[in-house]
């Protein structure tokens, strides 16, 4: 673990009622399907009431059964998987991982310590690190597992229904990530420009924004 960030957000944090509302309207530009869905079109989506009512013509619950724990990535396929394999030109690998250390802006709970051991013969010397955090905010990225958002108030459950009581202290036992691990995550890449369309909200270094605009041009190829 090591390096610096050479990016600053800036502006407040986005509250999550926000971010949903943006993730919605980003939905709409997909087809869904519910069992509950009205045909009437979902209108504009600007404010928490707007975003209630849109809800349940945006749900994918019982689309894939109500045994379903994979959500949209059920749409992964072996076909989708070939295709987006076909796309490849040069092999080129563009890492989108972000480095971080101890003193990386905006780790939360964040615990570190390396340790070492010589054990003699016939046993093995080495290293090993223990990494502690909580791994929700801006500082690191991550993948959620579906368990890890609720209906308001958690009144209706989790995704496709399951209950809320299913979250304990020790794990989950519906919605877990590891579901998404088995099945993996492989297939084409959609790139937002956040960046542009919110130039206002972001300082770049010059020399960081040359290094990312690089990545992205070659990350088609």
């Amino acid at each position: 673990m090591s390096g610096q960030n050479e990016l600053d957000v800036l502006g407040p944090d986005i509250p999550r009622r926000r971010a949903l509302r943006v993730a919605a309207a980003a939905a709409l530009a997909t087809v869904v399907w519910s069992p509950s869905a009205s045909a009437e079109p979902v209108g504009r989506i600007d404010n928490d009431e707007a975003l209630e009512g849109a809800l349940p013509a945006l749900s994918n619950w019982g689309r894939w059964g109500e045994d379903d724990q994979l959500g949209t990535l059920n749409f992964i396929i072996p076909q989708t998987r070939l295709a987006a394999a076909a796309l490849i030109r040069t092999g080129r690998v563009v890492p989108i991982g972000r480095e971080f250390s101890p003193s990386t802006p905006e780790l939360r709970d964040f615990t570190y310590t390396m340790r070492r051991y010589e054990d003699p013969l016939p046993e093995e010397a080495g290293s090993y690190d223990i990494v502690g955090m909580t791994c929700h905010g801006f500082a690191v990225t991550h993948v959620d597992a579906l368990c890890h958002i609720f209906t308001p108030d958690g009144k209706h459950g989790m995704y496709n229904g399951f209950s809320i009581d299913n979250v304990t202290d020790v794990g989950a036992t519906k919605l877990g990530i590891e579901h998404v691990a088995a099945t993996r995550i492989v297939g084409r890449g959609g790139l937002l420009d956040v960046a542009k369309v919110r130039a206002d909200r972001f300082r770049w270094a010059p020399r960081s924004c040359r290094r990312i605009w690089t990545l992205l041009r070659h990350s088609t190829a």
